[in-house]
């Protein structure tokens, strides 16, 4: 009974796109977002939602200022994941790793 119950908690734990053949393993900031990218232009730009792992590993791991301002570009434009906080923080990282375009979002 524990190894179902174990089982189970691993295949809940998994991320939903780990099964669309994304996974959230990526080595460089550049792979991170071309896979975020990629995985938003398969919602036809509709939904952040499998997107946004890519952005944030781009943003947290590799200091990227594109990848931190388009995770806060999905944290304030998609209702899906919507969280204002969190798109203020990344548009703060986005402006600090130099990327002029967030600067403006987190000053408003």
């Amino acid at each position: 009974m524990r190894y179902v119950l174990l089982i189970c908690f691993l295949i809940l734990s998994v991320p939903s796109h780990a099964f669309l053949g994304f996974g959230t393993d990526c080595d460089s900031a550049q792979d991170c977002q071309r896979k975020g990218d990629r995985a938003f232009d398969q919602t036809n730009g509709n939904s952040c939602k499998t997107a946004i792992d890519y952005y944030e590993r781009a943003c947290d791991k590799y200091d990227s200022g594109k990848g931190c301002y388009d995770a806060a570009t999905c944290y304030s434009f998609d209702p899906s994941i919507g969280n204002k906080s969190k798109a203020k923080k990344y548009y703060k990282k986005a402006c600090k790793n130099r990327y002029s375009h967030a600067c403006v979002f987190y000053k408003m």
